[in-house]
C-alpha cells in the first residue's frame, strides 16, 4: 500500500515536471524564432519598435523563467522528502517498479533544474547584450545627428567641397 502511495506522489510530480517543460518549450517558440532574429540583426534593419518588442518579450520570458525557478525552489523540499521516504521504503521492500519511478523522477527533476538555470542564464545574457546594443544605437544616433548638424552648418555657411570633406574626415575619426 505504501508503495502505491509513493508511486502516486511520484506520478504527480512527474506530471508537474512535464507541465513545466511544456510551458518552457511554448514560451521559447512564442517569444521568437532564432532564425528570424538572426536574419534581422544580420541585415541591420532592426528598428526601434522591433528592439522595444524584443526587449518586452525577453523580459516576459525572464519573468516566466524566474517564476518557474521559484516554483522549483518551493517544490524542492517536497521532492527531497519524497525521494528520502521512497529510498527508505525500498530498503525495507523491493519494488523494481517503484525504484524505476524514483530514478526517473530524480533524473527528470535534475534535468528540469539544469534547463531552467541554463535558460535563465542564457536569456539574462541576451538581455544584457540587448541593452548594450540599445546603448550603442543611441550613441550612433547622437553621432549621426551631430554629423548632420555639422554638415548643414558647413554647407549653409558657404564652405567649399574641400572644407566640407575635411570636416567629414574629422567627424568620421571621432566615431
Amino acid at each position: 500500500k505504501r508503495n502505491r502511495i509513493f508511486q502516486e506522489e511520484i506520478y504527480e510530480l512527474e506530471e508537474w515536471i512535464q507541465e513545466i517543460e511544456r510551458t518552457m518549450v511554448m514560451s521559447d517558440s512564442v517569444i521568437f524564432r532564432q532564425e528570424q532574429l538572426r536574419e534581422r540583426f544580420e541585415q541591420y534593419q532592426v528598428g526601434q519598435n522591433e528592439l522595444f518588442l524584443f526587449a518586452f518579450f525577453l523580459l516576459l520570458l525572464l519573468l516566466l523563467l524566474q517564476e518557474i525557478q521559484t516554483e522549483l525552489n518551493i517544490k524542492e523540499y517536497t521532492v527531497r522528502t519524497l525521494v528520502d521516504q521512497t529510498r527508505h521504503e525500498l530498503t525495507q521492500s523491493t519494488s523494481p517498479e517503484l525504484a524505476h519511478s524514483l530514478d526517473s523522477l530524480i533524473t527528470n527533476w535534475s534535468n528540469l533544474q539544469k534547463k531552467v538555470d541554463n535558460k535563465l542564464a542564457f536569456y539574462s545574457d541576451v538581455y544584457k547584450l540587448h541593452e548594450e546594443l540599445k546603448d550603442l544605437l543611441q550613441e550612433e544616433n547622437l553621432w549621426l545627428d551631430n554629423l548632420q548638424n555639422k554638415i548643414y552648418s558647413t554647407t549653409s555657411g558657404g564652405a567649399d567641397a574641400e572644407e566640407t570633406s575635411e570636416e567629414l574626415d574629422v567627424n568620421a575619426n571621432e566615431f
